[in-house]
């Protein structure tokens, strides 16, 4: 039997805050195992100014104390080299403002019969809402 495997990829820059727990709460429900493909801070530095507002080992070490990843990989740009490694069951976007079909990894999910899910729920708190605040 193998296991289950959701993916998400993302920044987590600002917590992981209670927008990012809702998130990783319900890709938990849908395998057991949950992979984060974590952006580096040279990445977020080129986002623009502020950032990254944690560094990566403290965003990692935040991401494993949720209780709700497994393994935190660390990616530059885009995940999908290591999306097509782990060829993972779900791969799941945290945002609502995404077409399934411009997710990272859609159509090569599609072929080994994966899924992409969309957990889009807007709950007041964003990581770029934190960094405007920081910076104002």
């Amino acid at each position: 039997m193998t296991r289950k495997i959701a993916l998400i990829s993302g920044c987590f820059d600002g917590g992981p805050h209670v927008g990012h727990l809702y998130i990783l709460g319900e890709i938990r429900k849908l395998a057991p195992y949950t992979v984060v493909t974590l952006n580096s801070d040279a990445y977020l530095a080129r986002k623009g100014p502020g950032r990254p507002l944690n560094a990566f080992e403290k965003r990692r070490a935040a991401l494993y104390n949720t209780g709700l990843v497994d393994e935190v990989i660390a990616i530059e740009d885009s995940p999908l080299e290591v999306i097509k490694t782990l060829r993972p069951d779900y791969i799941c976007v945290g945002r609502n403002d995404y077409a399934l079909e411009q997710v990272v990894g859609y159509k090569e999910c599609r072929e080994w019969g994966g899924q992409v899910v969309i957990i889009g729920k807007d709950l007041g708190v964003s990581t770029t809402q934190l960094v405007n605040a920081k910076l104002n």
